[in-house]
């Protein structure tokens, strides 16, 4: 039995093999190869090669060296492609193929001018043309492994081609209509782009129907679709799910990507971010016309070249996006080194317009480094405190078309001008800036305690000019100035301090950190009563010496103001009205001016009651002690008007002074003053006075209040702390003094005065009576020592012994 099976299978063998053998040496070459040719031929209207047809008791029908061409490109090529036929009953005339399995093939996929495909004219759903047998050939499946394809786009100019490599493609053919695929595939880029798809195309209705994932799909190696809208992409890759619908000419995609390091450029600005999109796209090749809308998720971005603000980093925020721009309501970011958040727009995409509005709370310091780094503003001060800052920015592309603005709100700040001690505290209020100009409408702040109010603007940054108002209780100082580099030039200054008043032109220089240059026009009025508010530190000594009324001053001052004594100055004082120790002027005119280190005092005049003060000197500046001179000249000063300003406006006194004095020393030694001078009194009342009144006692008992001197003069000399004269005269109608006096710089007082009764002196029973009855006529009556001081002086009275015993004598004689 056994033995019959084995011959039976023997023979099945024998039979089988021989009737391959003649399928493959008689009717495939023949018939089957010529009859495939012939249908593929017919139904892709192409030409067709094929090198030969084998049967393969595994494969089925196995065809090498398939081809499929035009007149100008291979469309398809193989090496190998096998395939198992199904015969159903021959009355129906059909031979079916299940599946063709295709192995390297390569494909030449074309996207024409005119969008179509020229693949989808290999496959027109048309029965495959009969045989001699009228047998017809059905395809239903085609599978590719190991395959390529050689893309090439026409629709874009130049012509796109791109290589996909490692193809599997798994084809159903549910003819004449549909055709349903799987892919997978690799696009050679450094890594791989790895594509997988499915998806079916509509033969009659051309429309295609897919999903396709992409993995680290670099975009620059696609720049031909987008080029157009001037956006690059130098670096990163994406990962891509895509639902594709290709329907009537149009591509509609809903996209879900996230991509890796991206870097997108348009013009000069850039970005590179880690988003996860959300996106659907339209896109019509006839019209080239694209729209598109999503969210973005974006996680850490950085945006560079724009400017003024250069690189924005830590990007965070999820956004909406459109055909009409960008919008994000929620961002955080890092600028310039400041957290904030923002609100940003780029809208009107043919023409960009990027919008942000920002708002930080951020350090003043570093603000003022941003301001020095990014606008060209460096301020000649330290900043400190915290603040909050309100920022809009707007910028178009070309990146030339730019608008920035903005508000500073200060809480507490202070600053520190470079060549000024003491900083600016407690200042609070708002700074408001744009490109063009910082405006500051109110800002308080706190200077030596006291509290002051400014407002200004600042225009053009590259050569500031300044305009602003300052204020305190007590001062409004209004200014006009521009600052190059570091020099200040004041194009008009101006204010009030209490009651004075002053402009100022001129410049500033803070070039040398040594030295504070100037060259400055000056005009003041001073009310003197605020002298002491002015230099505080004098205070005791300008109360002191209680100086009242205006002063206008006209002048001149260039030089290096820490080094006063090589400036050069000039300067015109006027007044009509001044007191200083109570005493009061009338008119006042000085000219003074600094050269070479010399102060010098050309022109000195006052009116002083009724009379007149002219003086001039000189200080050389060059020395340490300071040497000077001086020369007064006072004429006409009446002594009954003086009084009035003094302690002794209620005695009766009077007379005219005349005097000049002539004086030199060193500042600040009062024992190397020197000089000398000549004074004269002319109708003169002075016995009031507690010096001349305890000289009248002693000579007189009665009248003496009404003694006038017709003469009183002397000559002096100041040294060694000690004015001294030795011609004292003082004449009257009653008695002459002569004497020496000697008054110290301390008040102290040393004087020998001779006195000598004129013939009119009263006779009252006193010794003066008896001297001038024994002396027989008016004379030398004696000698009077004053000691003391000026305000307390003390007397002693010595007779002239030898002109009394004289006068004695002649007495006796000329009687007998």
């Amino acid at each position: 039995m056994r033995k019959k099976i084995f011959i039976i299978l023997a023979i099945l063998f024998v039979l089988i093999s021989a009737g391959i053998i003649y399928l493959n040496y008689v009717v495939l070459p023949v018939r089957i190869k010529a009859a495939i040719i012939k249908g593929i031929a017919e139904a892709t209207q192409k030409k067709v090669n094929l090198e030969s047809v084998r049967f393969n008791i595994f494969k089925g029908l196995v065809l090498r060296n398939l081809s499929i061409s035009d007149d100008k490109v291979t469309l398809l090529s193989l090496k190998e492609a096998s395939c198992v036929i199904l015969i159903p009953p021959i009355f129906k005339k059909q031979i079916i193929i299940p599946f063709i399995n295709i192995k390297s093939p390569l494909i030449y996929l074309e996207r024409k001018s005119d969008n179509s495909l020229n693949l989808a004219e290999l496959f027109l759903n048309r029965p495959i043309a009969p045989l001699k047998s009228n047998f017809n050939f059905f395809i239903y499946r085609i599978s590719l492994s190991n395959g390529r394809i050689n893309f090439q786009d026409d629709t874009v100019k130049p012509a796109f081609t791109k290589e996909i490599d490692n193809l599997d493609l798994v084809l159903r053919l549910s003819l004449p209509n549909k055709i349903r695929f799987n892919l997978k595939a690799q696009i050679p880029a450094g890594p791989p782009i790895l594509i997988n798809s499915a998806g079916e195309y509509n033969l009659s209705a051309q429309e295609l129907k897919a999903k396709v994932l992409l993995k680290d799909l670099s975009l620059q190696d696609f720049l031909a679709y987008y080029k157009g809208a001037g956006v690059s992409v130098s670096d990163g890759r994406i990962d891509l799910l895509a639902g594709l619908l290709f329907k009537e000419g149009v591509l509609n995609l809903d996209l879900q990507a996230q991509s890796k390091g991206l870097i997108f450029s348009k013009d000069k600005i850039s970005l590179k971010a880690l988003p996860d999109l959300r996106a659907k796209i339209q896109y019509n090749p006839q019209s080239e016309e694209l729209t598109y809308s999503g969210n973005l998720n974006i996680l850490n971005a950085q945006v560079w070249g724009i400017e003024p603000v250069g690189r924005i980093d830590e990007i965070k925020a999820m956004a909406q996006f459109d055909n009409a721009g960008f919008t994000c309501d929620n961002l955080s970011a890092n600028i310039l080194g400041v957290p904030v958040e923002a609100k940003i727009s780029l809208a009107n995409v043919p023409a960009p317009l990027l919008k942000i509005n920002l708002n930080s709370s951020l350090n003043l310091n570093l603000l003022a480094q941003i301001l020095k780094d990014k606008f060209k503003l460096g301020l000649p001060a330290e900043v400190q405190g915290e603040g909050r800052l309100l920022l809009s920015l707007e910028s178009g592309f070309p990146v030339t078309t730019q608008k920035l603005e903005g508000t500073l709100d200060i809480s507490g700040g202070s600053l520190k001008l470079e060549k000024i001690n003491s900083p600016l505290g407690n200042i609070n209020g708002r700074i408001k800036f744009n490109q063009q100009q910082i405006a500051w409408p109110e800002l308080n702040f706190k200077y030596l305690g006291i509290d002051y109010k400014t407002s200004g603007t600042l225009t053009n940054f590259k050569l500031p000019q300044v305009e602003m108002q300052l204020s305190s209780k007590d001062l409004l100082l209004k200014s006009d100035f521009s600052v190059n580099g570091k020099l200040l030039n004041f194009r008009k200054a101006s204010g009030k301090y209490f009651n004075s008043e002053f402009q100022v032109f001129g410049d500033l220089d803070f070039s040398d950190p040594q030295a504070l240059n100037t060259k400055l026009n000056l005009a003041l009025d001073i009310d003197l009563a605020n002298l002491k508010d002015f230099l505080p530190k004098f205070k005791d000594q300008i109360q002191r010496s209680k100086p009242a009324g205006a002063v206008h001053l006209d002048g001149s001052l260039q030089g290096n103001i820490n080094d006063w004594k090589n400036c050069s100055a000039k300067f015109i004082l006027t007044s009509n009205t001044l007191s200083l120790y109570g005493l009061k002027t009338q008119e006042f005119l000085l000219n003074f001016n600094q050269e070479n280190k010399i102060a010098d005092i050309t022109q000195m005049r006052l009116g002083l009651y009724d009379g007149t003060l002219d003086a001039v000197g000189k200080m050389n500046l060059d020395s340490s002690n300071l040497p000077y001179w001086l020369a007064a000249n006072i004429q006409g000063v009446k002594i009954e008007k003086l009084k009035l300003d003094t302690p002794s406006k209620g005695k009766d006194i009077a007379g005219t002074i005349q005097a000049e004095v002539k004086l030199n020393g060193f500042s600040g030694d009062m024992a190397k003053l020197s000089g000398a001078g000549k004074i004269t009194v002319t109708d003169g009342r002075l016995w009031e006075l507690n010096l001349f009144r305890g000289l009248g006692a002693l000579i007189f008992t009665s009248d003496f209040n009404n003694i006038v001197f017709s003469e009183g003069s002397c000559s002096f000399v100041v040294k060694d702390k000690y004015i001294f004269t030795e011609d004292l005269k003082l004449k009257s109608n009653l008695s002459d003094i002569v004497g020496t006096v000697k008054i110290g710089f301390d008040g102290a007082i040393d004087a020998s005065l001779n006195v000598q009764v004129t013939e009119e002196a009263p006779l009252t029973g006193t010794i003066k009576d008896v001297t001038t009855a024994i002396m027989g006529q008016a004379g030398r009556f004696g000698v009077i020592r004053i000691t003391g001081t000026v305000p307390e002086p003390k007397y002693s009275f010595k007779p002239a012994v030898v002109d009394i015993i004289k006068g004695i004598k002649d007495a006796i004689f000329q009687k007998n």
